[in-house]
């Protein structure tokens, strides 16, 4: 599965505010709590298709995608 990079930011940042639990549930909350609307991202954790694909992400593992 493949995420942007900003993304894997944002999980990554969760994972520290949380410390060693890593509770999917609570990265995902923390994730729609910390990220706000003059986020430049905003819009794309705004698409449901996206929340899933971040769920998916934090419970299964993900890749980051390149560039191109």
């Amino acid at each position: 599965m493949y995420i942007p990079q900003f993304v894997a930011d944002w999980i990554e940042e969760a994972k520290e505010h949380y410390g060693s639990e890593i509770d999917p549930l609570k990265i995902v909350y923390w994730t729609g709590d910390y990220i706000s609307d003059t986020d430049s991202h905003y819009e794309w954790l705004e698409n449901i298709y996206n929340q899933k694909l971040l769920l998916n992400a934090v419970i299964n593992g993900y890749e980051v995608k390149k560039r191109t």
